[in-house]
């Protein structure tokens, strides 16, 4: 028996009409409906009106399906959104989810949380960098106090003012420094 592999060839058209014509049908379908309105708009400012009707309709949807099935459906769609829009993130929709509402405290609890895990995940990462530098500098100075036991404490301040590259450098070249006026030359 022979494999096929079918060669499907079709355009897609756009049937929708354009216009502001009234989306029609439950408050879940109008939600998505909208929704996906929104995402073709090229225009961020109609982007948002028609972000803010679908925020608006998912308290419809929250009080005819459940808060829960409001919250999944929300945090699906804006996976969706983010995935799809480049200029569109969580801050720049921030201001367009309405206020009140369980829904709308659950979604905003949630960017909050994403929010809150990022800068920890940054300020962890830039507190890292500056231990570790910290640490090579007392460690580099700990071995020129070594090889200099008579050396100035103020140069443990010029060490610290240096970047990991020159402080590597530096460790690199140590053994090599016969006196004080060489070792100023990498300071």
């Amino acid at each position: 028996m022979k494999e096929m592999i079918p060669n499907f060839k079709f355009r897609a058209y756009d049937y929708s009409p354009p216009g502001e014509e009234i989306i029609k049908g439950s408050p879940l379908l109008q939600a998505i409906l909208w929704m996906l309105k929104a995402i073709r708009e090229k225009n961020f400012k109609e982007f948002k009106k028609a972000f803010h009707l679908f925020a608006q309709l998912m308290k419809q949807v929250a009080s005819c399906y459940g808060i829960q099935t409001a919250n999944e459906i929300t945090e699906i769609t804006m996976v969706y959104v983010f995935n799809s829009r480049t200029d569109i993130d969580e801050e720049s929709i921030s201001d367009v989810l309405p206020e009140g509402g369980e829904m709308m405290e659950t979604l905003a609890k949630r960017l909050i949380k994403k929010g809150e895990i990022r800068g920890e995940a940054r300020g962890e990462a830039r507190g890292e960098a500056r231990g570790e530098a910290r640490g090579e500098a007392k460690l580099l100075f700990r071995l020129i106090t070594k090889k200099f036991p008579n050396i100035d404490k103020n140069y443990y301040e010029k060490i610290q003012k240096l970047d990991s590259q020159q402080i590597e450098t530096l460790s690199l070249a140590l053994f090599d420094i016969k006196d004080l006026k060489e070792l100023e030359t990498y300071l």
